[in-house]
C-alpha cells in the first residue's frame, strides 16, 4: 500500500507547498522523470542540480565518500549545461509539485544568463548558490562569499526574472550576516542560507536590517521576504 501524502501546506513567498518537505539540489534534480518520482514520493516541492552555462564533467571520481559521522561529497558542479538543461525541463511548470531552478556561473553576467534561460522554462522560483567550498572558479573559491559580490550577483539574477530568488550563502566567513544583508539588498525578494560548512555543519542566518545579527544553529533553513 502507498503512503498517504502528508498535507501540511505552507506558503513559501507565495508558492503554496503541500508539506514543507524540499528535495535539495543534487543528484536527485537531473530530469523531470526524477522529480516526478520524488513528487510521488511526498515531496512538497524539489530544486533541480545547479545548472551552469557551459557543460562540466566536475570533479574525478570518488566524489562521494561514506566515513564514521556521515557521508562527504564534492562534485564539483557536474551538469549537462543551460541549453540541455532548458530542452530537459521545459514545461516543468506541469509537475505536481513546485520545481526551483538551480543557476550557478563564475561572475554575475554568468549567473544572470544561466537564471534567464532556465527561468524561461515555468519553474516556481530560482536557487542562487553562491556557498561551493570546492569548486575553482564558483562559490567561496572564486570570491562570491563577500557581500559586494554577493550584492551583485543577486542584483543581476534578480534582473531577470519576478519568480522568488533563494540565495544560497556560505557559513565559512567571518560575518555571515553581512552577506544576508547583502543578499536581500541585491535581490530585495528572500533570503536562502543552507550549505555545509566543511562538512562540519549548517549554519543558520537571517538579517531583515543591517543592524539585525545573524543567529547560528545546527541544521536550519532560513527565509527572509522583502517586497521587491
Amino acid at each position: 500500500m502507498t503512503p498517504a501524502t502528508p498535507e501540511i501546506p505552507v506558503d513559501l513567498c507565495g508558492i503554496r507547498l503541500r508539506n514543507p518537505v524540499i528535495l535539495a539540489s543534487g543528484v536527485l534534480g537531473v530530469s523531470r522523470d526524477l522529480i516526478a518520482r520524488v513528487a510521488a514520493a511526498g515531496a512538497g516541492a524539489a530544486i533541480i542540480k545547479s545548472v551552469s552555462l557551459e557543460p562540466r564533467e566536475g570533479h574525478r571520481n570518488p566524489t562521494v565518500i561514506a566515513y564514521e559521522a556521515g557521508m562527504l561529497n564534492a562534485v564539483g558542479y557536474a551538469n549537462q549545461g543551460v541549453e540541455d538543461a532548458v530542452r530537459e525541463f521545459e514545461g516543468v511548470g506541469d509537475l505536481p509539485i513546485p520545481v526551483f531552478a538551480s543557476a550557478v556561473g563564475q561572475d554575475a553576467d554568468e549567473f544572470a544568463r544561466v537564471a534567464e534561460r532556465l527561468m524561461g522554462c515555468g519553474f516556481a522560483g530560482l536557487e542562487v548558490p553562491l556557498s561551493c567550498p570546492h569548486t575553482p572558479g564558483y562559490g567561496t573559491l572564486a570570491g562570491h562569499g563577500t557581500p559586494e559580490a554577493t550584492e551583485r550577483i543577486a542584483r543581476a539574477v534578480r534582473n531577470t526574472t519576478d519568480r522568488p530568488v533563494f540565495v544560497k550563502l556560505s557559513p565559512n566567513v567571518p560575518a555571515i550576516g553581512d552577506l544576508a544583508v547583502a543578499a536581500l539588498e541585491g535581490a530585495r525578494e528572500t533570503l536562502r542560507q543552507l550549505h555545509e560548512e566543511h562538512a562540519l555543519a549548517s549554519a543558520e542566518a537571517l538579517a531583515r536590517r543591517r543592524a539585525a545579527p545573524a543567529r547560528v544553529g545546527a541544521q536550519a533553513i532560513t527565509l527572509a521576504s522583502m517586497a521587491s
